[in-house]
């Protein structure tokens, strides 16, 4: 069943689409990446721990706190999709009008996984082995709908901001830019976690993981 999205995420969903002349949006290089990574981190956090996810990232010297981490995390995305484009065979879309979406969302996504007691005057966040312990209870599902959720939320509201939203209809309620990232995107990006779970076939899953929510995309705005 679709995702039952508000009227306003749902206009902002058909911009996405109309300005996504390329097909993009949900298999663009720097996405599927960031889905691969964040399978990647956990595994080794899992299985090898701090050492494991050192390595994993190669920072030098080893990320010492969540915002490290992150950093270091962000760079090994923009490493992995640059080397996936100049392959011979890719299924990704080489374009990056969306990295910075994809991007951001996954920093997001981390830090509502590892840094769950945020405050203003913290600008580093949790140390490393606080980071590891908190990505080794992590189920996958819950990294990638985490993932998958603040990617489409900064896209709903890059476009809201593009569109002048706030502007064009004053009386909108106050809470709308906060909504369309908790429920919306949400429920879109669960959407997109149910049709991946009806997948027989996980050897590739990010790219499957992606196709799950082009087909969420569809069948939401088809209704």
């Amino acid at each position: 069943m679709p995702a039952k999205l508000s009227d306003g995420a749902l206009y902002l969903l058909e911009v996405a689409q109309e300005n996504d002349r390329l097909g993009a949006l949900e298999k663009n290089a720097a996405f599927v990446k960031t889905l691969e990574l964040g399978q990647d981190m956990l595994e080794v956090c899992k299985k090898q721990g701090m050492e494991g996810l050192f390595s994993l990232l190669g920072g030098i010297p080893p990320p010492q706190n969540f915002l490290m981490i992150t950093a270091a995390a962000l760079h090994e995305i923009r490493r992995r999709a640059e080397e996936y484009l100049k392959g011979e065979v890719t299924v990704a879309s080489a374009v990056r009008d969306f990295d910075r979406h994809a991007l951001q969302g996954f920093a997001e996504a981390l830090a509502d996984l590892a840094w769950t007691n945020r405050k203003a005057s913290d600008f580093e966040g949790p140390g490393a082995n606080a980071v590891v312990e908190s990505l080794k209870q992590t189920q996958l599902r819950t990294m990638w709908l985490y993932t998958i959720q603040h990617y489409l939320a900064d896209i709903f509201q890059d476009n809201f901001a593009a569109l002048r939203m706030r502007e064009m209809v004053p009386e909108l309620d106050p809470a709308t830019e906060v909504d369309l990232r908790m429920v919306d995107a949400r429920r879109l990006a669960e959407h997109a976690m149910w049709n991946f779970q009806g997948s027989s076939d996980e050897t590739d899953a990010p790219a499957f993981m992606a196709l799950a929510l082009y087909q969420a995309i569809n069948e939401t705005l088809e209704g």
